[in-house]
């Protein structure tokens, strides 16, 4: 599920931040993927291709390093530069 149908996600940010992907359930990472790629639907959902990750596996089980869930987001993606307090990465979540 978290690879498949994202929304509203600019060309932009995905080539800012699309090398990962985090799936985010109660506020906490369930799972994380690095990304190899990545289709636009005739939708305009985003569907990424990757596998299970090893840059991002370690977020597993932590809170949600982005914005909380609201129920208006649902299926869109947030990113994540001002939550990034060390700089290092940035990724989209949902």
């Amino acid at each position: 599920m978290t690879l498949r149908y994202w929304a509203q996600i600019k060309d932009e940010a995905m080539d800012r931040y699309g090398d990962g992907a985090l799936g985010i359930y109660k506020n906490e990472v369930v799972s994380a993927f690095d990304v190899t790629d990545w289709t636009r639907g005739s939708d305009g959902r985003v569907t990424f291709t990757g596998f299970p990750s090893v840059k991002f596996g370690h977020l597993i089980g932590t809170p949600n390093p982005g914005k909380p869930w609201v129920r208006p987001l649902t299926d869109t993606a947030s990113t994540q530069d001002e939550q990034d307090n060390e700089g290092q990465h940035s990724w989209p979540s949902f």
